[in-house]
């Protein structure tokens, strides 16, 4: 066991007051952490420890930041709420150098932190002769490539206050890294077979280090991989995408051909990351890759070479004949950056296959089915169609009709006889997923044609398309669409959906009628878990008195909510009707004349009126 204390010789401690129970009660009324604010204690034995003092490359290295409480008062200790899409922890802040002073490289770009959405942050304490622990996987902040003898620097707030001159929170230790031998790595391998998978944060407590296939990187897991990747276990073609050498390229050439599906089309997923980056793309679109690979960078180096294109090609294809989605998807990902002028018919056929069920029929309440793997076939369609591969001038299948709209939204030059009339054909389609591509791809100016189909897909049973169809509509002005935006009202509880289609519906002659619709349907989602309702009377405020709606909607999760949203749907519903030639005028009715009351403000909500 191996331990760095950097705590200081004896400071004045300066007092910190923790009202505990405040705390956990500010937490349960507003939903989020509140970190106790102050210096940094000095009851509290700060340590780095680590599990063994030597480490493999390729293992993922897991250091324990350890908060001790060596006083005689309870402490807490915050941490957590910072690590939501970042990819870890980003209150911590961690460094690596080697034996002779240099930094090693943050493996995370500027970029990929800045996605950092917050996260769970628990609230506690640490009794005297209690321990917190910290899991801190070094790979996750510093990247380790070669051999050596390496410290690592941590430093953690703990919520005591920003970082002072020989802060006890900045704590160290040294660990060796060497490179494996062939039997050394498959003793690393064997461990990871081992290993338990991620399982949720155990808060406080001491971790372990988890499988991540990312970090092997080294060449000489390479046979091993192959052979356990081979047998049939897609979870090591991750680690063989981790090495950046020219056999690593070649072994994933060969296991897109394996006959396991999850096999192959995860070694597709990780030749794109290969392939050489081409001068036509202005942005490279982000390709399918499978769970366990996500977050897997490109190699450093060029690991591709000129004969392998015609093989990934091949293998792509041949991938498509498989009715698989991952196969479908992995397909699509190599053929959109490799593909040739052959390669649309066999796009454009697995996605005949993708789409023949189930599909969401005109007219029909059938839900949609789910598109990830569509999606990524039409974007490679979309990829060849912008270097002037030739798409289907006269369509005819749904896969067809998918490459004609690539040819349509992609390529300037590709204007066949006749499009006009596919494209109005291809708004009608069967298909939703047809529909909806011709509504992503809607030429400009729009031919009169089109107003009417595109004004009837407002209504449309498939979701997407339904609201793609509203914003498409609302954006466009088109006249013509009441009925179908207030039936689109009727149908659905996306937001955005309710949105468009409101503004449309208003536009078109319909605020008396669109206020009726969203008052009946604030009252049939009462009891929807995330509060839906509260969108639908907040788009019936705006367009009946302006101004806006804010407080608690618990009132709804209570006991007799449901009668009580009965209640002031009936409410709404006899001001609406009293003021209908009001609000066919586009007048907006003000609170305390005529039938307007403050009833049609429920419990614990206000109403602030609109600014003059």
């Amino acid at each position: 066991m191996l331990e760095a204390d950097l705590r200081p010789a004896a400071v004045p401690e300066k007092k910190v007051n923790l009202d505990f129970a405040a705390l956990l009660n500010s937490r349960a009324e507003e939903g989020e952490a509140r970190n106790p604010k102050g210096s940094v204690r000095t009851d509290g034995r700060i340590t780095l420890r680590t599990d063994k003092p030597e480490f493999f490359l390729g293992e993922n290295i897991l250091l324990h930041y350890c908060v001790e409480n060596t006083g005689t008062q309870a402490f807490v200790v915050s941490v957590g709420g910072d690590y939501r899409g970042a990819g870890r922890a980003t209150r911590f802040r961690v460094t690596v150098e080697d034996e002779r002073g240099r930094e090693m490289v943050d493996p995370l770009p500027p970029e990929r932190l800045q996605l950092q959405m917050g996260g769970l942050s628990p609230l506690n304490l640490t009794k005297p002769g209690e321990t917190w622990f910290e899991d801190v996987p070094v790979l996750h902040y510093r990247t380790i490539e070669r051999s050596g003898t390496f410290t690592v620097r941590v430093f953690h707030d703990m919520g005591w206050g920003a970082e002072e001159p020989r802060d006890k929170r900045t704590v160290s230790v040294q660990i060796v890294v060497r490179e494996p031998s062939a039997e050394q790595a498959l003793q690393v391998l064997a461990d990871l077979d081992k290993a338990k998978s991620y399982n949720g944060k155990t808060w406080g407590q001491k971790g372990q280090a988890t499988p991540d296939y990312r970090l092997l990187q080294h060449s000489n897991y390479l046979a091993p991989l192959v052979e356990r990747a081979a047998a049939g276990d897609s979870v090591w073609v991750t680690g063989i995408a981790s090495i950046g050498t020219v056999d690593a390229t070649r072994a994933l050439l060969q296991l897109t051909a394996h006959p396991s599906n999850s096999v192959a089309a995860a070694s597709a997923a990780a030749l794109r990351l290969r392939m050489p980056k081409s001068s036509w793309k202005a942005k490279e679109r982000a390709a399918w890759t499978p769970d366990e690979m996500r977050g897997l960078k490109a190699p450093a180096t060029n690991t591709w070479q000129l004969e392998f294109s015609a093989l990934a090609r091949t293998n792509a294809v041949r991938l498509l004949a498989r009715p698989n989605d991952a196969c479908f998807a992995a397909a699509a990902a190599v053929l959109g950056w490799l593909g040739h002028g052959s390669d649309p018919p066999a796009l454009m056929t697995a996605l005949d296959g993708a789409l023949a069920w189930p599909f969401v029929k005109l007219g029909t309440p059938v839900p949609a089915t789910p598109r990830w793997a569509s999606q990524q076939l039409v974007a490679a369609l979309d990829e060849l169609a912008a270097v002037d591969v030739p798409m289907p001038a006269s369509p005819t299948t749904a896969g067809e009709f998918l490459g004609f709209l690539a040819g349509v939204g992609r390529s300037e030059n590709f204007s066949p006889p006749g499009w006009e009339a596919s494209f109005e054909r291809a708004l009608k389609h069967e298909a939703a997923m047809v529909r909806e591509a011709a509504l992503g791809r809607l030429p400009r100016p729009l031919p009169a044609a089109f107003h009417q189909p595109l004004v009837f897909l407002m209504a449309d049973p498939d979701n997407t398309v339904c609201r793609l169809a509203c914003e498409k509509a609302n954006n466009l002005q088109l006249a013509g669409g009441r009925a179908f935006a207030l039936k689109a009202i009727a149908m659905s509880t996306d937001h955005w959906t309710v949105w468009m289609a409101k503004d449309a519906a208003v536009r078109d002659g319909g605020r008396m009628e669109c206020a009726e619709m969203l008052a009946k349907r604030f009252a049939e989602v009462a009891g929807d878990p995330q509060f839906v309702g509260m969108n639908f009377m907040r788009h019936l405020v705006e367009i009946t008195l302006g101004g806006h709606m804010s407080g608690s909607w618990q009132f709804l999760r209570e006991p007799g909510g449901q009668e009580k949203a009965n209640a002031l749907r009936d409410e709404w519903l006899k001001v609406i009707r009293y003021h209908a030639e009001d609000l066919r005028a586009g007048r907006l009715l003000v609170m305390g004349q005529g039938f307007v009351t403050t009833n049609l403000v429920p419990p614990g909500v206000g109403y602030e009126p609109p600014r003059k």
